[in-house]
């Protein structure tokens, strides 16, 4: 919602990069971003090779080395999180998400689980959302 609103505030100034994106194609990736920015491309952006936080390559399920870039994680977040908590993301940033290509995790609830989620769930979480927006206005 927020790269949205930049990108058509600020036309030529801004540009939202997907992490799929980085991570399936760096070097197109790289050379959009270096084009927007009018930079010139160099393939070391992508390899990376002589930072040393990515000098140790990383196994992947398959026990294949994989870069710095890794498809690894993609999709990860929906195991790490409890079907109401995905429900509720997708509840409030659905659309967006479907904009930018992710598309909705189908959920199934019981009609008690479905109870849960609209009295418990979505009060907590829209509090806990109002807490953070405060807090944010308050410290700038």
């Amino acid at each position: 919602m927020l790269a949205q609103k930049n990108e058509r505030d600020h036309p030529g100034l801004y540009k939202v990069i997907r992490y799929e994106d980085m991570v399936t194609a760096p070097e197109k990736t790289l050379r959009d971003v270096c084009e927007f920015l009018e930079e010139d491309f160099h393939i070391e952006m992508v390899l990376l090779e002589n930072e040393a936080r990515f000098s140790n390559s990383i196994t992947d399920d398959d026990n294949e080395m994989t870069g710095p870039l890794t498809t690894k994680f993609i999709g990860r977040f929906q195991s790490g999180l409890s079907a109401r908590e995905v429900s509720y993301i997708q509840k409030y940033a659905g659309k967006q998400m479907t904009e930018f290509g992710y598309p909705p995790k189908a959920i199934h609830f019981s009609w008690y689980e479905r109870l849960r989620f609209h009295i418990l769930d979505e009060t907590v979480n829209m509090l806990y959302m109002l807490g953070w927006q405060i807090r944010s206005t308050t410290q700038n």
